[in-house]
């Protein structure tokens, strides 16, 4: 039934425990010989972003290149379920542009999604929606809630349950006769069925208890369908296990504690080398062991296998051998590099002295890498005794005791540590306790005296290699908030020219925790777009890499950024996910604080007003206890804007006043200015124009830490001058706020401030002043704005100038830039507005927009191109009428609002030929990258220091071949292939340079993703070659060398090169020896 999965879009196998479901798929996609993609979901994966990064990591394993470059732009889609349909859409013209032959994706255990997670939505759009070579297996115990209906009438599901995995008598009867080699006679074969109900995991326990037997029906031993584990256990010791050979028994058990068989860690628990051995012959003989797909751990046992082991070991064995059993995996686990999972085996057997020694010695990275929660288990059951003596793991405890909420008893436990680390003269340990009761001032408000502190420690020797690029990036964050941008930047790049010249490991954490706190940086100084995206590049990568420890803080600053880039829903989004993860890991910490803060920073102007101000009066509890005087401060700001938006400026000043208070001394330039700001606001909002212009009465660098700052700083002067009837000041100062604005994408912010700041912008684009910027705001403007527009143009004591400017603000006067992607997925942006694939009305009015834009740099193209482009061979006088329908579609998708006889903005006419205008500021992909590739081939310097980011950059934009949906059109094939070209050039002048850098690693995924375009390459499967064997890494080398032969030698029947073979000798003999 399953094999004709490769005909219909669909398997659902739904059964419980034991009846071969994984069996039967794995056996079936291996008959059926094609792409097979294995999925084993956990309970982790009901989350939509795991979910997906897993599907595309394994989609990967078939196609390296699949969705290259694009998952980071998912992080926010998938917080709103609105903005979801652009990342399918992305997923579905990835599937369509690499899935070129049957591929089928299994999801194991699917059972474990929680039922109300939005991965049951996604995997319908993928069912309903993929193309013809894409299938799915889907495997659980129960009726998953998927709405398939459709697909059932359309006869595309493939539906097997519990029946037809039951076996029948003359299934029975093939089974042990074909497959078991033990045929049944009928009275034997009727009981057996009898007993077993065609159960599938019964009759393989029926064969190995009859093995041996001379014939003889069951003997009703065996339990019928539906009996307690005691029973199938009972008679699984007695007909099967006793009969196995003393070795197999001891081997079996041994390994009974093991969640995953992986081959080289049983040989070293049990010092053997045959453990692979055993583990193949478990599985054709049928004993309940089967292979994953897991290639750290490639074998596993039946859940009812391993609990019947692990009760036989617990009879057979005391409890000190099984301590002692914990203790050698725990061992045989250190040595294959497993440090969690030693942790959790010592402290099963009760190991104490075996976790101290172990914690001893992690890297900051292994400690991230372990569930704090359980690590807090952990050393909350070290006796005191052993605790006390060992500092590093007094350390470690008060770090743990920080994060749960106690800052004020982890300084203790930090000052204890520090002064043990000081006599044993562990200077690692002096450093690390110096640098966490810096951070402890960083918490309570104090950041000059915390970067004080810090500030030596840059630079000292550490034994863990990740020191001093935390220590750098804490710097950074200090700088930032301090307002010293430039003290930052230095930080910056000396850690990363640190890092790139120490070669240490840990490359990926080094690099998202820098970007994690550099991207504060931008977000205090104001440039919030970039803050967004370099923090996005952060929360990616520690996804990917399971480091769920920053997590929740880099969730933090995607909410509190999302905020000032008027993204509330997003920024509500990712508060939600950080303090779900942050309430998971066990965080009670500031950062838990701060999680509330955002999130109720971004409800503030929202209905939920209600929760809003619940969240700020948590966080500020949490705050003072900590004594957090920065947190209360920010707290305090919240508190204020919900006042104002209930219309109680009283409160809000009292609430803005205790602010300033509570931080009075303490240096907080960035804090102060956005509570003076706001307190200068809630005044004049109050037509206290004196005292608001007293509190803004500053010189402009206290406000000059942030863009942000200086932008609500010149646009509160110029409301108070316009309620000062005093025009020019006013217009003088909105000119300069709206420079800032405009420079730093604060649109949304620009319009708030009622009718004053409606005047002054109607007054400054009557000047001519940014008029262009101004009527793309005014464009974009909501009922209320329209209706204070309304309001200032009837107003009296308007002029009539003023007046007579309204009519130039509406949405047809300005039109927004293009964005065209022509390389990889075709997509079109008209603003803020993505132009999705169901609304162009043909394929002719893509193919036309299409073709414009390829030939947009050379003038107007005749129509007589544009017919015969779109209907060849055809009369044109028939087609004529065709064409303008068609051009009148194109222009109605790009400007709904164009009114009938008005010129497009975008679609040019001169006479009888058409061009494209994507706008001052639009842009064209292919034609940005083909003129990077230009400049770079012009540049005289070929060591020039930016030349290398210039490469990269320009390699950034080629997400894929030009109209890859059109590979058989004509019309762009000459172009694609000379873009490809230049692409494959771009390519080759990467890998040589980081080859030239001995930057091995850097150089692996540029050599991949060229021979992703050119599986011929020999020049660089020689290079590949050489980096896996700089790195160390035999086995990747003769993956690499077998890959170059393939492909050359058997597709275009072709030896291979004596520089490769040659190569290839010398570096696998070097590598061998």
């Amino acid at each position: 039934m399953l094999s004709a999965i490769t005909t219909q879009k669909m398997g659902l196998i739904v059964a419980g425990a034991g009846y071969g479901k994984t069996t039967l798929a794995a056996q079936c996609i291996a008959d059926l010989k094609v792409d097979g993609v294995w999925y084993g979901l956990e309970e982790s994966d009901s989350d939509l972003a795991t979910f997906l990064t897993y599907l595309v990591e394994g989609i990967r394993e078939r196609h390296p290149g699949f969705a290259a470059g694009i998952e980071e732009r998912w992080a926010e889609s998938l917080l709103l379920s609105t903005r979801r349909e652009m990342v399918l859409a992305e997923l579905l013209a990835e599937v369509e542009r690499w899935v070129t032959q049957t591929m089928v994706i299994v999801l194991d255990d699917y059972y474990l999604v929680d039922a109300h997670s939005s991965v049951h939505t996604v995997l319908e759009d993928l069912l309903h929606r993929s193309g013809p070579m894409l299938h799915f297996v889907v495997i659980s115990r129960h009726e998953p809630p998927l709405k398939i209906s459709r697909l059932r009438a359309m006869l595309e599901v493939v539906d097997i349950g519990e029946d037809d995995l039951t076996f029948h008598r003359e299934e029975i009867a093939r089974l042990y006769h074909d497959q078991l080699k033990t045929p049944l006679g009928d009275p034997e074969m009727a009981a057996l069925y009898a007993a077993t109900g065609g159960w599938a995991a019964g009759l393989i326990l029926f064969y190995h208890a009859a093995r041996g037997r001379s014939g003889g029906a069951p003997d009703g031993g065996l339990p019928a369908v539906g009996k307690t584990k005691d029973y199938i256990f009972k008679y699984f010791k007695e007909n099967i296990f006793d009969r196995l050979a003393p070795e197999l028994q001891r081997f079996m058990i041994q390994t009974a504690l093991l969640d995953r068989l992986e081959p080289d860690l049983c040989d070293t628990l049990l010092n053997r080398r045959d453990s692979r051995t055993i583990l193949d012959m478990l599985c054709r003989e049928h004993l309940f062991t089967f292979k994953s797909t897991d290639e750290n751990a490639p074998f596993r046992y039946h859940h009812l296998l391993q609990e019947f082991l692990r009760r036989q070991l617990e009879t057979t064995r005391d409890r000190n051998a099984i301590a002692t059993l914990h203790m050698d995996i725990g061992h045989a686990m250190e040595k294959n590099g497993d440090l969690f999972g030693a942790i959790r085996h010592y402290f099963a057997g009760r190991h104490f002295e075996a976790i101290g020694r172990l914690i001893k010695g992690m890297m900051m990275r292994d400690i991230m890498e372990c569930p704090l929660a359980f690590l807090g288990m952990v050393l909350e059951k070290i006796p005191e005794a052993l605790l006390s003596q060992e500092p590093r793991l007094i350390y470690l405890r008060a770090k743990l005791t920080s994060i749960q909420g106690n800052p004020h008893q982890a300084i203790d436990g930090l000052r204890k540590a520090l002064v043990q680390f000081r006599g044993q003269k562990d200077e690692s340990g002096v450093a690390s306790c110096l640098k966490d009761l810096s951070y402890h001032y960083y918490i309570t408000g104090n950041i000059r005296r915390a970067r004080k502190e810090m500030a030596p420690l840059w630079g000292r020797p550490h034994d863990d290699p990740f020191f001093s690029m935390e220590v750098a990036g804490l710097l950074i964050l200090f700088c930032a908030i301090l307002g010293d941008m430039p003290a930052a930047d230095d930080y910056h790049r000396e850690a990363i020219r640190f890092s790139s010249r120490s070669g240490k490991t840990g490359r990926s954490l080094v690099e998202n925790w820098l970007n994690l706190c550099y991207s504060y940086r931008f977000y205090c100084s104001g440039a919030f777009e970039k803050a967004y995206r370099i923090n996005a590049k952060a929360m990616h990568g520690f996804r990917r890499d399971g480091m769920i420890g920053p997590l929740p803080l880099a969730y933090f600053q995607a909410a509190l950024i999302s905020f000032y880039r008027g993204r509330h829903r997003s920024g509500g989004a990712y508060a939600d996910k950080g303090l779900r993860l942050a309430r998971t890991v066990g965080f009670s910490d500031s950062t838990y604080a701060w999680l509330l803060y955002s999130r109720a920073l971004n409800q503030v102007t929202r209905r939920n007003s209600a929760q809003s101000i619940d969240d700020a009066e948590l966080a500020l509890q949490i705050f003072t206890r900590h004594d957090n005087f920065w947190g209360q401060a920010s707290i305090h700001e919240v508190i204020a804007m919900h006042h104002q938006a209930r219309h109680a400026p009283d409160q809000a000043q009292a609430a803005l006043r205790q602010g300033l208070t509570v931080i009075d001394g303490l240096d907080l330039p960035f804090t102060w200015a956005a509570l003076t700001l706001r307190l200068a606001q809630v005044c004049m909002d109050q037509g206290d124009d004196a005292r608001a212009h007293g509190w803004i009465d500053h010189p402009r660098s206290r406000f000059a830490v942030s863009d942000f700052h200086l932008f609500r700083l010149f646009r509160l002067k110029a409301q108070i001058a316009a309620g000062q009837r005093q025009p020019a000041s006013a217009i003088d100062h909105m000119a300069t706020a709206l420079q800032i604005a405009r420079a730093n994408h604060y649109d949304p912010w620009v319009l708030k401030g009622g009718d004053r700041m409606i005047s002054t912008l109607l007054a400054c684009h009557a000047g001519g002043i940014m008029r262009s910027y101004i009527e793309r705001l005014f464009a974009g403007a909501d009922e209320s704005l329209q209706a204070q527009l309304a309001r200032q143009k009837n107003a009296a004591h308007r002029n009539q100038m003023v007046a007579d400017a309204r009519p130039a603000f509406s949405p047809q006067r300005w039109q927004a830039p293009l964005e065209i992607q022509c390389l990889g997925p075709f997509t079109v942006s008209c603003g803020e507005r993505v132009i999705p694939d169901r609304d162009w009305r043909s394929a002719n009015v893509r193919r036309l927009f299409q073709y414009l834009t390829l030939k947009s740099g050379q003038g107007f193209i005749p129509k007589d191109v544009l017919l015969e482009l779109l209907w060849p061979g055809e009369d044109p006088q028939k087609t004529n009428r065709r064409f303008h329908v068609t051009m009148t579609a194109l222009r109605k998708l790009l400007e709904p609002d164009l009114k009938r006889g008005v010129p497009s903005n975008y679609i040019l006419r001169q006479n009888d030929g058409y061009r494209l205008e994507p706008g001052r500021k639009g842009t064209i992909d292919f034609i940005d990258f083909l003129n990077r590739c230009r400049q770079l081939q012009q540049s005289t310097d070929p060591a020039a220091p930016n030349r290398l980011d210039a490469m990269l950059h320009a390699a950034s934009i080629y997400n894929g071949d030009l109209f890859q949906e059109e590979p058989y059109a004509d019309w762009c094939v000459q172009d694609r292939e000379a873009i490809q070209s230049r692409y494959r050039e771009l390519l080759l002048a990467i890998i040589r340079t980081y080859e030239a850098r001995s930057d091995w690693n850097a150089c692996i995924p540029w050599a991949e993703k060229h021979l992703i375009i050119d599986r011929y390459a020999e020049t660089v499967y020689r290079t590949l070659m050489r980096c896996h064997f700089h790195r160390g890494d035999r086995v990747r080398l003769e993956q690499v060398y077998h890959r170059c032969k393939a492909n050359i030698a058997v597709d275009l029947n072709s030896p291979l090169s004596p520089q490769t073979t040659a190569l290839y000798d010398r570096l696998s003999g070097a590598a061998g020896n």
